[in-house]
This record gives C-alpha cells, structure tokens and sequence, in this order.
C-alpha cells in the first residue's frame, strides 16, 4: 500500500511525544472545567467562613474542668480578676511566671475560672500580625484535609464531584457539624462527640462508609483544632465515629440505629477511659464519670439519627433502606389502586421486582431499590389499563386504532406514572425508575404494523422511527438498567409458547444484546461483565417461575364413578 503524505521527521515525532499532556496537566484542565472549578471556590469561601465562625484567630481555651496537667501551669502576664469574697471588691493580682495549677493534680473549677482570666488577658495583647498568621495556618491547614476530600470524591466519586448542589451541601454540613461542636462542648456538657456522630452516620446512610470516615475524621480533626485539645481526645472521637459508621452497611429497621450507637456507646466508654490512661497512667471517679457521660451522648446521638432519619433522606436525595420497606408495602394507596384496576400488571410487576432484586444483588447494586422501583414502574397503566395486553381478557383495542395511536396510548403510560408518583410524592429515585425503564426503546410490534401498512399502501405518510420511540431518558443507574431488562425478558417470555430453558435463554441473550447495540446501558454505568451477570439472574428466574409441569394422567370424572 503507498503511503499518503511524507513521511515525519525525527525533530517532529520528537515533538509530537513532547506534546504529550502529563497527568498533572490533565488535572489541571479537570480542575478548570466550570462545575469543578465553581465547587474549589464555593468550598474556599465555607472554609473561610468556618475560621471566621471559630474565629481562627485566637488560640482555644484548653482547658476543662478535672484535667490534669502535665507540668505547672504558670501565668504567661499580669493579670487580674474580681475577688467574689472581699467586700470591697478589691481584683486579685497575678503576675507574669506565678503557678497557677500544679502538675498532676485535676483542676478545679476554680483554677478553670482564674485560667480563663489568664487566657482573655493573653488574648488582649495578641497584635493584629499575630491573628492573621493564625488565621492563616488554621484556613490553610483546614483547605488542605478539604482538598484531600475533594481528590477522593473526584477519584472514587465523579458523579458527586459533578454535582455541585450536593457536594456543596456535603462541605457545609461538614463545616456545620465542626461549628456546632465548638459551641457544645465547654464544661459541663462537652457534646462535641453528638455533631460528629449526627454527621458521619448521615453520610454513611446517604452516600458511603468510606466518604463519611474520610470526612469525619476531618470534622474530627476540625473540632480538636478547635477546641485545642490533645492527642488521646482525637482518638476517642475517631474510634467512636468509625465504630458507629462501619456498622451502618445495610439499615433496615429504625431499631438498628439504636442498635448501633449502644455498640458506639461501650467504645465510647472504653476508649474515654482509654484516652485517660494515656494522659494520667491512672484512673479517677472523674474519668469515669467522663467516660459514662461521653457513652450516654452517643446514645442520644442514635436516638436523634432515629428521628432525623426522613429530613436526611429528603436533604441529600437518597431513599434508605428503612424508608425502601416502607415503599414496598403492598397496603400503600398506589399499590392497591394498581391491583384494583390493572391486576394484570400488579402481578408482572411483583414478579418483575424479584427477578430485578436478585439480578442487582448479583452485581453488588442495590436490590431492595430495584425490587421497590419495579413495583411502582408501571403505575401509569392504572389511567388506561384495557390497553396493555396482561390486563385484556379476549378484547384486544388496539385492533381498530392506528399504529401510531397505539403506539402513543402504550407509551402515555411513563408520563402519567411520573404524574402519579409526584402527586402521592414518591421520593424522586422511584420516579426516575418510571421515567427510564424504557428508556428511548422503540415499540417495535406497532412500528412494524406501520411499516407493512406503509408498504401495502405508499400513498399514507412515511414511517418515522422517532414517533415510535419512548421519550426517555436512558437508565442512568445500574438498578434502572437491571429493570429495563427484567421488565422486557418477563414481558418476552410470557408470549413464548414452549418456555423451555434452552429458549428462555436464547430469548434473554437475544434481548439483552439488541438494548446493548440500541445504546440503553449507555448512561447506567453497566459493565459487559455486569450484564453478563445479570442475565444470568434472570435467565435462573424465569426458569424456574416458568418451568414445565408434569402431566398427570387423566382421572375418571365424579359423576361416571
């Protein structure tokens, strides 16, 4: 074969090597795009507005009441403070080096009252210089375990990262739940632990485990900072955190909430006692008592998860496993209508649920979302149920109508199940079910009506392929994906004649290619593997919900007897 055009030279092969973008100018270019470069800004202006809030420019008061120190704590200037006990109220006096706590000895309430004297008096002659620089190492510091997040979720979790309403929220309630502890933890309450336990289970429900250990221990380390806490109060808020999150994989009773911080509770206890021992090498009633106080908020932690479970879910968009049950209840309004009106699709529809459960689980996605999506995705046909073939008994009113009326009566039932989801106000997952189970497929038995109709008589109007296809859009999960394949392979199999294995598997193979070469699973995130899988599940399902029954001989009426 000749070759077209001269060949290149060695300076400009060299070249085009050269011109070879390296990672970090692929990242750089990630990083300019407008939703990315729009949640960097958005997310510098929140930290700056958390060290405002904790204003960053001043060092926490340290110090709380039964602390032992380590060494003397002496004055750092002169100060005073009013004398409670002299009649005159003359101020006592102290001055820069006197001790005012002994090492070793648990601080009274007292000591605290005259340290916070010393403390404000410090404050006092902190220059502006000073503040700023703080400010600045607190703002720095804070925007660099954020940017780390921000790489994980941009890694692990483009389609949050692209998401900037929900991301922002992320970051906010974060910054929130770090705000809110600096204001609950002073003597006598020291709730810091409930902001960090109410934020990290949130997000392990919401989202994922490991996003919400990554960003609890951010907040964790927020609230430390501060409050100008040590080491071993890190560790207990760290250990209590991820003891709670890491039992939160599947919640399907309110009850496991409870379940969940009690077991937080007894690590929270121990670990308290723990953080002692490494302070002091001892034990006193003090630390015990700090120990159970810090056990009993984490139990009112649970409780409050347990009542703001609902106003999480709506908040970030998500449907728990909890409010998944609820959904599936068959004594829900729009389940019951549906049996009422359309018995024909009640039963497509439960039996479509569980092979769509099982076929998700097999790929590790979520089968509850699956199964309760697929009870409620074709409540549509309530309107108008004569016109779908599983609830026509003999009639069939497609007979007398035209191809392309057929075809839009049998697709107005995705619009009007949305319709229907929004006015009983079912949560936006399920309605996303009813809108892309079809996805943009075209209604081939009415497009092939027309096209022999057109083809017998070619004075009528050109067929369209568009006007016979559903409006969409496309499955964008990979549950949504699993229901568009289990509601047409159950559909298909219902008119085969002879639903032996063998044909129940050609049939689910031929299906599933046609969707994939048609472009459905272009959006969902399925993989080839993921699919391969998923029909699989089915084929299994449907075997053995349409396997062969033995033929039993016939037996002599009653009356001939």
């Amino acid at each position: 074969m000749a070759a077209t055009g001269s060949p290149r030279t060695r300076a400009e092969r060299v070249a085009a090597f050269a011109s070879v973008q390296s990672w970090w100018q692929r990242m750089g270019q990630e990083l300019l795009r407008p939703p990315i470069a729009f949640n960097i800004s958005y997310s510098i202006l929140l930290v700056g507005a958390w060290c405002i809030l904790t204003a960053a420019w001043d060092p926490p008061f340290p110090f709380r009441a039964g602390d032992v120190p380590e060494w003397d704590l002496l004055s750092r200037v002169d100060f005073q403070m009013p004398n409670l006990m002299s009649v005159d109220e003359e101020p006592i006096r102290y001055q820069a080096g006197q001790k005012l706590a002994e090492a070793g000895k648990p601080l009274r309430q007292e000591q605290i009252q005259i340290l916070w004297a010393e403390h404000l008096a410090v404050l006092q002659g902190r220059g502006v210089g000073v503040k700023l620089l703080r400010f600045a190492a607190v703002f720095v510091l804070l925007l660099v375990l954020v940017g780390l997040a921000g790489v994980y979720i941009f890694v692990r979790r483009p389609d949050l990262a692209l998401e900037s309403e929900r991301l922002l929220l992320l970051l906010a309630t974060a910054l929130g739940a770090a705000a809110l502890a600096r204001w609950v933890a002073p003597d006598p309450w020291r709730g810091e632990i409930i902001p960090l336990l109410l934020f990290s289970q949130s997000v392990a429900i919401a989202l994922r485990r490991e996003l919400a250990i990554l960003l609890g221990s951010i907040v964790a380390l927020a609230i430390v900072l501060a409050l100008g806490q040590s080491l071993p109060h890190l560790l207990v808020l760290l250990g209590v955190m991820a003891t709670a999150v890491v039992q939160l994989g599947r919640v399907r009773t309110r009850s496991k909430l409870i379940q969940v911080s009690c077991v937080a509770a007894v690590a929270a206890f121990g670990l308290s006692l723990a953080g002692d021992l490494l302070r002091q090498a001892s034990i006193d009633w003090f630390a015990v008592r700090l120990a159970i106080q810090n056990a009993l908020w984490t139990i009112a932690a649970g409780f409050l998860m347990w009542g703001l479970l609902q106003p999480i879910e709506r908040l970030f968009g998500v449907l728990t496993d909890i409010s998944l049950l609820e959904l599936a209840d068959m004594s829900q309004p729009l389940l019951q209508e549906l049996l009422r009106r359309a018995p024909g699709t009640y039963n497509h529809s439960i039996l479509v649920g569980a092979m769509a459960e099982a076929a998700a689980e097999a790929i590790g996605a979520r089968g509850l979302l699956a199964r309760v999506g697929a009870y409620y995705h074709d409540i549509g046909k309530i309107l108008q149920p004569e016109f779908y073939v599983e609830n026509q008994s003999g009639e069939n009113r497609h007979e007398n109508l035209r191809p392309a009326m057929s075809t839009l009566l049998i697709m107005s039932h995705v619009k009007d199940g949305a319709d229907l989801a929004r006015q009983y106000k079912l949560p936006q997952p399920i309605i996303d079910f009813i809108e892309q189970h079809h996805g943009t497929t075209l209604v081939r038995y009415f497009f092939d009506r027309a096209s022999e109709q057109w083809r017998a008589s070619p004075d009528l109007p050109a067929v369209e392929e568009s006007t016979f296809r559903y409006r969409g859009p496309k499955p964008r999960t990979k549950e949504a994906a699993v229901l568009m394949l289990a509601d047409s392979v159950e559909g298909a199999c219902r008119a085969l004649e002879d639903p032996s294995p063998s044909r129940i598997e050609h049939l689910v193979r031929q299906i599933a290619r046609a969707k994939l070469e048609d472009g459905q699973f272009d959006e969902s995130g399925i993989t080839l593997r993921e699919l391969r899988t998923v029909e699989n599940s089915l084929i299994k399902s449907l075997v053995a919900n349409y396997h062969g029954r033995i033929r039993y001989p016939a037996t002599e009426s009653v009356s001939s007897r």
